[in-house]
């Protein structure tokens, strides 16, 4: 019992310390605090360091902690409707860039990332210059199946 109460009072005190540095966290540091917080069962700090992620998405992705996250944790965050985003160009790049960094290991997943980003609201021009001549897509026949149907379902004559 009183190694449970330690147990206990010592992950209230890490909570504690980590909503303290809540607020310096930084775009190459709120990945690693994230994933700590959340081994720690501080689901304020997850809360607050998720919409830190949210509404520096752009920032974020460039760091060297959001590079080598796992799938799992990729998708979480690019499926996220209250990412702040100039545009969803932003989030097939993101999206890209994540799989180039370990393209052998990581293209298996590009039919699952692919349906976090809404094709719909890509320009037809971004289509034609980036998704419908990059290599990995055209090389995986379940990411040109959906990039049919995507585009018959848009309208677009790419094909």
């Amino acid at each position: 019992m009183q190694a449970y109460k330690f147990n206990y009072i010592s992950q209230r005190s890490l909570c504690s310390f980590i909503v303290s540095s809540l607020f310096r966290l930084t775009p190459d540091n709120v990945v690693g605090i994230r994933a700590f917080a959340d081994t720690l069962n501080c689901t304020r700090v997850v809360e607050e360091t998720d919409k830190y992620i949210q509404k520096n998405f752009v920032a974020v992705s460039k760091s060297e902690e959001f590079s080598q996250l796992g799938i799992s944790d990729v998708l979480s965050i690019l499926s996220r409707d209250e990412l702040h985003i100039e545009s969803e160009e932003q989030v097939y790049n993101v999206m890209m860039n994540w799989i180039r960094k370990d393209t052998e290991m990581r293209s298996v997943h590009l039919p699952q990332l692919l349906k976090c980003v809404r094709m719909p609201l890509l320009t037809p021009q971004f289509i034609t210059d980036y998704v419908a001549s990059e290599a990995l897509i055209k090389g995986s026949h379940q990411c040109r199946f959906g990039f049919h149907n995507c585009c018959y379902i848009c309208s677009l004559q790419i094909v």
